[in-house]
């Protein structure tokens, strides 16, 4: 399981933000990259995957 956070650094970094630590203090606090502790901050993003539905308009044949 590489390039993911260890137990206790998703905690961490959400403390020192609350605390009001930059993104950058708490990558150089914590030895992650900037963009790690950027990724665990963002919101999870909605899976916007959809499945096909079918038509728009139901098609009845009629004969």
């Amino acid at each position: 399981m590489a390039n993911q956070l260890t137990m206790d650094k998703p905690l961490a970094i959400n403390n020192l933000r609350a605390a009001g630590y930059s993104e950058r203090r708490i990558a150089e606090t914590l030895g992650v990259s900037r963009g790690a502790v950027r990724r665990h901050l963002q919101p999870a993003k909605p899976n916007s995957t959809k499945a096909p539905t079918g038509s728009e308009e139901p098609v009845f044949c009629l004969s």
